[in-house]
């Protein structure tokens, strides 16, 4: 369709060269006028978004090239608005607009690299415009381009010779500037400069208005000028927004590189981390261990070896002191049972250190008797607190370590309510499931606020003790507590798979 659309354009102007002349050289010199004010409007308004000020400056160019040819045309003998007969003021339109543009090309790609305005660049061609005009069409002192009976002047001839020349001298001048120009813009405004050498070397070589080759150097001129203005177009507005979103494409994908990269360094870190997490919690387990195995050593030792002498040096005393009463030494026999009774108190210190040390129940008879039988000792120790321990499902034996934290967790909320807390009231309450074992110390003392409770003192200590023996079985601690409104310590124990 496109193919059809310019061949069908072509030929009508084809049509319009053969039966007026005048006619098609005015389409042809309006399509360039119209041309050269949009290359202007284009390159003036791209001013915010582009850098390339050469694409501004041969802009302005344009302004003035569209002035003169536009006074060209209208000058134009047959067209002739201004004056009777414009042959001569028409041609040296033509030859003003033509020193303007090859000249523009020759000498802007200098100058888009200097520190010059657009203003003043538009000034610069606002001044040199009026000065030719008003030495075409009012001072009159502009070379004759053209003389009635004679045609042509030598010096309008010798100037196109040497226009051609600065036309194919920018060509070099712009081509060697291409890669600060851009490749494509560089290579449609050499192309758009070619021909218009042509256009100037077949004009002259066949002047006859009607030829073919006259109609074919005028289709030439006008596509040198379009593809000016697709030069514009490309500079002006489609390489700056291919740029920016090249450069849009670019900075995405490197944020998704760096985000991968940051993702890659977030898991690394985080597969560190849990494994030194992972480490710290196994190193304190182990460290558990091994405090609750010597507990359970020296609890062994002070009530198999320690124990046992006592109670057999209680036995020697019992038995001296009865001599000593058959022997009516009374007050020797005072005084060995006062050593005896003293002997029997040492021997419960070192049966509860042995049971505090680690309880044996525990092992025998597992976690809720052995819960039970602290809550006695707590009971015998605070006579104020009534402890009461009950069931709701009995437990079942948990696997030792489990069994053992879980122990060590009630026995320190019991200590610090008896201690801390001003109850009278302390209930501990099991409740045994398929999965879970859920575990409640309430309390009906005085309460605190959890949140604000911090570290020192033994209340804390205590509690980050209570958190950390959690946090080794996987279990779930919770604390809840106000002031005057008591507090209840929660435990969720979940059971091992293979339990």
């Amino acid at each position: 369709m496109l193919i059809i659309f310019w061949t069908a354009i072509i030929l009508t102007l084809r049509f319009l060269s053969l039966n007026n002349h005048a006619f098609f050289h005015m389409i042809i010199e309006l399509f360039v006028v119209i041309v050269s004010f949009c290359i202007f409007i284009l390159a003036w308004n791209s001013r915010s978004f582009t850098n390339n000020r050469f694409l501004i400056f041969i802009g302005i160019a344009y302004l003035a090239i569209g002035f003169f040819d536009m006074f060209h045309f209208i000058a134009y003998k047959g067209i002739s608005i201004l004056y009777e007969d414009g042959s001569n003021q028409s041609a040296q339109f033509w030859i003003a607009a033509r020193y303007i543009e090859s000249l523009s090309l020759l000498v802007l790609p200098r100058f888009a690299s200097k520190k010059i305005s657009e203003q003043t660049m538009l000034l610069v061609y606002g001044l040199a415009t009026s000065f030719l005009m008003m030495s075409i069409a009012y001072w009159e002192f502009f070379p004759v381009c053209y003389a009635g009976g004679e045609g042509f002047t030598a010096f309008k001839t010798n100037s196109e010779y040497l226009i051609s020349a600065i036309f194919f001298a920018s060509a070099i001048v712009i081509f060697s500037r291409r890669k600060q120009l851009g490749g494509e813009f560089v290579l449609l405004l050499i192309t758009a400069v070619i021909l218009k050498v042509f256009f100037e070397i077949i004009f002259f070589s066949f002047p006859n208005v009607y030829a073919r080759t006259y109609f074919a150097a005028h289709i030439v001129r006008a596509g040198s000028f379009y593809l000016v203005f697709r030069a514009i177009v490309q500079a002006g507005l489609m390489m700056p927004y291919t740029r920016v979103f090249e450069n849009l494409k670019k900075a995405q994908q490197q944020q998704r590189e760096a985000i991968g990269h940051l993702e890659e360094i977030v898991e690394k870190r985080t597969i560190e981390l849990k494994k030194g997490k992972d480490d710290l919690q196994a190193l304190a387990i182990k460290l558990l261990s091994f405090q609750e195995e010597e507990h359970k050593r020296l609890a062994l030792e002070l009530h198999d070896d320690l124990t046992q002498r006592i109670a057999y040096l209680a036995i020697e005393i019992g038995r001296v002191e009865m001599a000593a009463r058959k022997a009516k030494e009374s007050v020797i026999g005072q005084d060995l049972a006062k050593v005896n009774g003293e002997l029997a108190d040492l021997s419960t210190f070192i049966h509860d250190m042995s049971r505090q040390l680690h309880p044996s129940i525990l092992d025998e008879l597992g976690i809720l008797e052995a819960v039970r039988s602290e809550c006695r000792i707590q009971s015998l120790h605070s006579e104020s607190v009534e402890i009461i321990c009950r069931a709701e499902s009995p437990p079942e034996k948990l696997p030792p370590r489990e069994s053992l934290f879980v122990y060590r967790i009630i026995q320190e909320s019991l200590r610090n309510a008896c201690k801390h807390s001003g109850c009278t009231r302390i209930e501990v309450v099991f409740d045994d499931r398929p999965n879970t074992l859920k575990v409640e110390i309430i309390d009906n003392g005085k309460g605190f606020m959890p949140e604000k409770l911090s570290g020192k003192g033994h209340h804390g200590i205590g509690l980050a003790s209570m958190k950390e023996r959690a946090v080794l079985i996987r279990a779930k601690l919770e604390i809840i507590s106000a002031p005057d409104k008591g507090t209840t310590v929660s435990l969720l124990v979940v059971k091992p798979n293979d339990y």
